[in-house]
């Protein structure tokens, strides 16, 4: 997939300063907990930035999806299935293509 300049200069943009903020609490479900992950930005500008990108390239869009699962598994391995809380992790994506 060839990305525009436009993209790739977007993306030099919020390369750093993104986090994803993954929180678990009990809830109403089957399982008793509820898990919500969301991406954060500093500014209004960088989640504009943020959510133009996920909206051009549907291929970005699956893998941050997929990163925030990713995340969201590896949080609940290293805490434990009692965990219940909230914490944010920083993430460095190092290229697109």
């Amino acid at each position: 997939m060839k990305l525009s300049k436009k993209f790739k200069k977007d993306y030099k943009k919020i390369q750093d300063k993104l986090v994803i903020r993954v929180s678990r609490y009990k809830a109403d479900t089957k399982s008793g907990f509820q898990m919500k992950m969301e991406w954060v930005a500093p500014s209004e500008n960088h989640a504009k930035i943020f959510n133009n990108m996920r909206s051009y390239s549907p291929n970005f869009d699956k893998l941050m999806t997929h990163y925030s699962h990713k995340i969201a598994d590896d949080l609940l391995n290293n805490y434990g299935d009692s965990w219940l809380g909230e914490t944010v992790c920083p993430i460095h994506i190092i290229a697109v293509e």
